[in-house]
């Protein structure tokens, strides 16, 4: 087995599921992203509504950390308010996990038509709009990409027994993945990006449902980082706001990490594909949590 040529197919598709993510969030932006601010500058102090556009905004910028920039932005500036942001922040959790719904889905080898495709009319087209949707269906292509080379990377690994015990015993004590999740995700900043590569180890059946699920709920924690760091020397309002991300991330996490067995096996009755299986844990947890603490939030 070559380490080394497995280790560089993994990091180089991991950078190629990135540059993606990157490049799908910019593509997005350009054609929905200013609107999404207005909308989000004219919010109601109706929860739901402001839910539902976080939702809208996370999926549209691949990133709960970015949200979270972008809600302590306009909260600073005056535009929302503390309630109004919990609103956002509790839908932007739903909306991440959208990415990995998509990733978990297998297209074979469509994504090399997908790239062509977005290629030429990302460069031919006359109308720039025309030309950001075709940077953004480039930019999924590559998201496919990536995540195909980081599954045939992966592969060979299937036949390494150290490996598969290691896995396996993140399964039977979840308190080590879910600390893994936390210190990975903090470290890069990125649940995505772990995301991807629990659902690149599910492909090939590398890693149990019980692991997956563990890594995920302390990935969630981990993801509150990004909107810390921006808090950093900001309004009262907006530390506020960080902190509430954590604090409700940690108790979805206590609500659920005592019962993963049993959760694993509901979502096991969700889909007879692990990766599909994992990317549904992610979706429930997030949806389970953010209906639990949506009517705290003041109307």
């Amino acid at each position: 087995m070559d380490v080394l040529a497995i280790a560089l197919g993994i990091v180089g598709g991991l950078a190629v599921f990135l540059y993606g993510l990157h490049m799908l969030s910019n593509g997005l932006k350009k054609v929905v992203g200013e609107k999404i601010k207005q909308l989000l500058a004219r919010l109601t102090n109706n929860s739901l509504e402001g839910c539902f556009f976080g939702v809208l905004t996370a999926a549209t910028l691949q990133s709960s950390g970015l949200t979270m920039v972008i809600l302590i932005g306009l909260i600073n500036a005056g535009v929302l308010t503390l309630s109004q942001g919990i609103g956002v922040m509790l839908g932007s959790e739903i909306g991440t996990t959208i990415t990995a719904q998509i990733v978990a889905s297998n297209v074979g080898i469509i994504f090399f038509p997908i790239i062509a495709f977005g290629f030429l009319l990302s460069i031919l087209a006359k109308n720039k709009r025309y030309r950001n949707m075709g940077q953004v269906i480039l930019s999924l292509g590559l998201v496919y990409l990536g995540m195909n080379i980081m599954s045939s990377s992966i592969r060979p690994l299937q036949d390494e027994p150290a490996l598969k015990a290691f896995l396996y015993n993140l399964g039977q004590f979840p308190l080590s993945g879910l600390l893994g999740g936390v210190i990975v995700t903090s470290i890069f900043n990125s649940s995505t990006a772990l995301m991807g590569l629990i659902i690149s180890l599910g492909m090939n059946n590398l890693i149990t449902l019980e692991a997956a699920i563990a890594i995920i709920l302390g990935a969630n924690i981990g993801s509150c980082v990004t909107g810390i760091i921006a808090a950093v020397g900001s309004s009262l309002s907006s530390k506020r706001l960080s902190l509430t991300q954590l604090v409700i991330n940690i108790i979805g996490v206590l609500l659920f990490f005592p019962f993963i067995t049993n959760f694993a096996g509901l979502i096991a009755m969700t889909s007879g594909d692990l990766p599909r299986q994992i990317a549904n844990a992610h979706s429930v947890f997030n949806i389970t949590v953010t209906l639990i603490m949506l009517p705290s939030v003041s109307i």
